[in-house]
């Protein structure tokens, strides 16, 4: 019996391994760029210090133009894989101030980490050949509770963004689990990491010298820095309660 030429022509296809890890090399592609140029030389702490006058000029002279270029920016920085979200998000107070600043840094990297999250995702079938196992493995342990699971990993300031972000996609997290967790995950860094940001301006304002370590200690940096130290004993709560459950 011949083959239906119909049924063979529309039968789905799977999609070729270009296809399948095309999102990810140009996301790679871009931060080989990024390195490679020195950009990140632009967002160091002597640099952005430096800048802050001019930034804040701009911000006042185009305030809306000012909030979707620092959310593009840091959306684009954390899609390439960009490691720390702490300098977003402290950028972000140091130009915009406390409230402003953890709103647009929470949307930016929310919104960087699921391109990166889709992106990989969609290459995660070509991973499960190399990976398979490890690959079962993380998504056994996050079956039926997703959310928590991914939240409680947002929380946890010892676990970087980017390794949360690339274990969801491995996992098979779905989307509404990844953007719910991601969102309320990152919102107290956002708060903790702006407050510093605005409290380092204040300071630079005031004439304070030094760099950021000897900033540390007065109180306008300190107390969001004790705020970080209480989202990892929340998570860590978090944790407990989440193994005591399952």
């Amino acid at each position: 019996m011949r083959d239906d030429p119909i049924s063979a022509e529309t039968a789905p296809r799977r999609p070729s391994r270009w296809r399948r890890w095309a999102p990810v090399a140009v996301l790679a592609l871009a931060l080989a760029a990024f390195w490679a140029l020195g950009v990140q030389d632009a967002l160091s702490w002597e640099a952005l210090r430096a800048q802050r006058a001019d930034l804040i000029a701009w911000r006042d002279a185009r305030p809306m133009l000012s909030a979707v270029a620092f959310v593009s920016v840091g959306a684009a920085l954390m899609a390439i894989g960009f490691p720390s979200v702490a300098v977003i998000m402290a950028a972000g107070g140091l130009i915009f101030g406390l409230w402003a600043g953890a709103a647009y840094s929470l949307g930016a990297t929310t919104a960087g980490s699921f391109v990166l999250f889709l992106a990989v995702r969609h290459a995660r079938a070509g991973l499960a050949g190399r990976l398979g196992a490890a690959l079962d493995r993380v998504e056994t342990h996050a079956r039926g509770r997703a959310f928590l699971y991914l939240l409680s990993m947002r929380l946890t300031p010892i676990f970087p963004t980017l390794a949360v972000t690339l274990t969801a996609a491995a996992a098979r997290i779905g989307v509404r689990d990844f953007l719910g967790a991601t969102l309320l995950g990152l919102a107290p860094g956002a708060l903790v990491y702006a407050g510093l940001g605005a409290g380092a301006g204040v300071l630079i304002e005031a004439g304070a010298e030094g760099d950021l370590a000897s900033l540390v200690f007065r109180p306008i940096v300190l107390l969001p820095l004790l705020g970080l130290a209480g989202l990892a004993f929340a998570a860590a709560r978090l944790r407990r309660r989440k193994s005591v459950d399952g």
